[in-house]
């Protein structure tokens, strides 16, 4: 009987390389979503930021002047032009008509900060509110607001600000 030396074999059988490909496949899958999910995290992060930014600039611009920016249209987006329906096509940046420009001109802010992905189902919403007068339009003097973004872990954030318990 005459027995195979096993002990100098060199190498890897086909079925050895296919697992081991097939579990490399499978991490770096399970490393590319839980990336992804970790850079929806850094943009939400960075949206709850900018609106923490444009309120701070809207109290010292309250402080100020006694009012929160006007706004002749029914809101504001950082997708362009505001009112009621969102424009056509889609911008990546606030009017420059937009009464958060006012910000800027007045030295509270260097830029108005726009969504990471500022598309059409990502972008930042600026609602002025007078007091009484119910939703905009809010054209002489505006008492509160409202600052919002859609997040992409689900929901919104909002920031009020102003005389937001009446």
């Amino acid at each position: 009987m005459h027995l195979k030396d096993t002990k100098n074999k060199l190498g890897f059988t086909l079925v050895e390389l296919l697992v081991v490909i097939s579990i490399i496949g499978l991490l770096s899958t399970l490393a590319i979503v839980a990336l992804n999910n970790a850079r929806a995290k850094a943009r939400d992060a960075k949206r709850k930021a900018d609106l923490r930014q444009i309120q701070k600039a809207f109290d010292l611009y309250y402080d100020k002047y006694d009012r929160f920016p006007p706004e002749g249209l029914c809101w504001d987006t950082s997708v362009g032009s505001g009112g009621c329906v969102l424009p056509t096509p889609l911008q990546d940046y606030w009017d420059p008509n937009s009464d958060l420009q006012d910000l800027v001109t007045e030295g509270f802010m260097g830029r108005v900060p726009v969504d990471p992905l500022n598309n059409g189902s990502y972008y930042y919403n600026y609602e002025p509110d007078q007091i009484g007068q119910g939703t905009p339009p809010c054209t002489v003097s505006c008492c509160r607001y409202t600052l919002w973004a859609t997040l992409e872990g689900g929901g919104t954030f909002t920031v009020k600000g102003g005389d937001v318990a009446q």
